[in-house]
């Protein structure tokens, strides 16, 4: 293994909680080294779809194979993948800290500086997703912008006010992550806590839509106390392909249904499905059985007829 591999390897190693902060890169303990890759081979799951794409059999071994590798070079969140990150989340204190109209609802100032160009054409749409994402398990975040010194929802064009904001949502410079959520100060979980996520600007994926709503879930994720998973959204890499709704097979599924209550809230602005169409005369039933009167006969255009009694109709 190469010098700057083994370098760079220790100081992913070191940023995402897998060695500790003080750990000295020139006197380092092999075993320690190689139970850390370990820990993180088994953690994280783009690490195994990498040996996937490679064609070969994932071994946590505390090797740094090819997959090991490139899993470490994909781009990921900035949170640590250990109880380190505890002080920096709401670590599930948030659901009570926010409430409207009976319901959970948490309210976004998203600030357009640095907002990349190719993300917003669909910007909306993206944030739509994640905000029904969110609904359907209970809990309603509105994002707004400040226009013309008025705070209004980017989604329905509504006034809210300034002081029921709870998230400041900016784009920034960062150095290899893609977001980052921070929780207040950490200590202080109640309603006046600011609570701020950060993304990389420059984040361009082949699917824009897909994966922009997989960041947005993900630090959100975090703004309401979870912890990174191995698998699913809160994976500290993006996992190409995941769906917009929060599945029961998502490892965090679970958590936040029994935080939010799992029940879907109304979302602002939402049209009503279709109405029932409606019911024909006679309410609806079933036809009566008929009898046939009289033998089948031909029509005009050559199709074949027959007429029937109603029964029980006279």
């Amino acid at each position: 293994m190469s010098g700057d591999i083994f370098n760079a390897a220790c100081r992913f190693l070191v940023e995402y909680g897998y060695l500790p902060k003080d750990h000295d890169v020139a006197s380092f303990d092999d075993v320690d080294f190689k139970s850390a890759v370990a820990k993180f081979q088994r953690f994280d799951a783009n690490v195994g779809i990498a040996a996937e794409e490679h064609g070969v059999e994932l071994i946590a071994d505390g090797s740094l194979g090819p997959a090991t590798l490139r899993a470490m070079a994909m781009p990921r969140c900035a949170c640590p993948d250990n109880d380190a990150l505890e002080p920096l989340i709401g670590t599930g204190g948030w659901p009570n800290c926010h409430g409207a109209g009976g319901i959970h609802c948490a309210t976004v100032l998203v600030d357009p500086r640095n907002k990349p160009s190719f993300l917003a054409p669909v910007f909306n749409d993206v944030l739509r997703r994640v905000q029904k994402a969110y609904a359907d398990i209970g809990l309603l975040f509105r994002f707004c912008e400040s226009q013309s010194g008025a705070i209004v929802d980017l989604l329905t064009g509504e006034r809210i006010t300034p002081q029921g904001i709870n998230i400041d949502f900016v784009f920034t410079r960062g150095n290899g992550w893609i977001g980052l959520a921070i929780v207040g100060n950490g200590s202080n979980q109640r309603c006046s806590s600011k609570i701020w996520a950060k993304f990389e600007y420059k984040y361009q994926p082949r699917n824009v839509v897909n994966e922009w709503v997989t960041l947005i879930k993900h630090e959100l994720g975090h703004n309401c106390g979870l912890r990174h998973t191995s698998g699913g959204v809160m994976n500290p890499g993006i996992i190409n392909g995941l769906p917009n709704a929060w599945v029961s097979s998502d490892p965090s599924t679970r958590t936040l249904r029994r935080w939010f209550g799992g029940e879907p809230v109304p979302i602002p602005g939402d049209t009503p499905d279709d109405p029932e169409p409606p019911t024909p005369p006679g309410g609806g039933d079933t036809p009566a059985p008929g009898q046939p009167l009289g033998t089948p006969f031909t029509l005009y255009d050559g199709t074949r007829g027959q007429v029937f009694r109603i029964m029980g109709g006279g």
